[in-house]
């Protein structure tokens, strides 16, 4: 069964050193959301190229789940909400957008 898939697009803060916004990232916020129920894997990635004329943040993460629900849960907020990242990053995050990607088979 397919899963749904959750992109999450962050511009990093021009405050925050690139080596400590990935490593929050990697080692604090993403751990924390792959302890959430129904999450079943993360992968980051950081965009080489776009074509066309869109604005898109330069960090994107993307999060297989079992359902749509799994983003909106109490379990994905607090996690979400819990850990260095939260305190340190997210505050001072400007540009940030997230689409969740159903399955057509």
């Amino acid at each position: 069964m397919s899963k749904t898939l959750v992109m999450v697009m962050v511009e990093k803060p021009e405050s925050v050193s690139d080596e400590e916004f990935n490593r929050l990232y990697s080692e604090d916020h993403i751990p924390a959301l792959l302890s959430v129920p129904g999450v079943h894997g993360a992968k980051r990635y950081r965009v080489n190229k776009v074509d066309g004329d869109l604005d898109v943040p330069a960090y994107f993460a993307l999060y297989e789940v079992d359902s749509p629900e799994t983003r909106g849960s109490e379990a994905w907020q607090k996690a979400a909400n819990t850990g260095e990242w939260a305190d340190t990053v997210r505050p001072l995050i400007t540009k940030r957008m997230a689409v969740t990607l159903d399955p057509i088979d």
